[in-house]
């Protein structure tokens, strides 16, 4: 759960070192690569494998988190259900839901809603850093 700080390699990543991003995903390998690519572009990064423990890295966590990337289905909290336990805490934390289940699955089951920011897990890194800047851009 500890931030893993990067110097921005180009002037171009500058301005994401300023960003934290919370990565919660049960399969620690996901975690990782997803933390990895991240990392690669400049962004702070903290983690969590469970609802929980993305609660307590919240709790914990005394800077902004600009953007939590979450697993939608995971043992004992899903995604859906972990934002709606952080909106009071981080009102302005925005949220990207991913999955290796298709969307529309995943909306069929009400895990997702139309206004949802969502990316398959097998996208690939340059697919996750467009939508994580994308979301980042919006207006706050």
């Amino acid at each position: 759960m500890c931030p893993e700080a990067v110097t921005p390699s180009s002037k171009s990543h500058s301005a994401r070192r300023y960003y934290t991003i919370l990565v919660v995903d049960d399969d620690p390998v996901v975690r990782q690569v997803i933390r990895q690519t991240l990392i690669k572009e400049g962004y702070k990064t903290l983690e969590a494998k469970s609802g929980k423990e993305a609660f307590e890295a919240c709790a914990d966590y005394e800077n902004p988190i600009d953007l939590m990337v979450t697993d939608v289905i995971m043992p004992g909290m899903n995604g859906r259900q972990l934002v709606y336990l952080l909106k009071n805490m981080r009102p302005r934390m925005k949220c990207l839901f991913m999955s290796g289940h298709a969307e529309s699955e995943i909306a069929s089951r009400g895990l997702l809603h139309y206004e949802d920011e969502f990316i398959e897990k097998t996208a690939v890194s340059h697919q996750l850093i467009s939508k994580v800047e994308a979301i980042l851009n919006q207006s706050k």
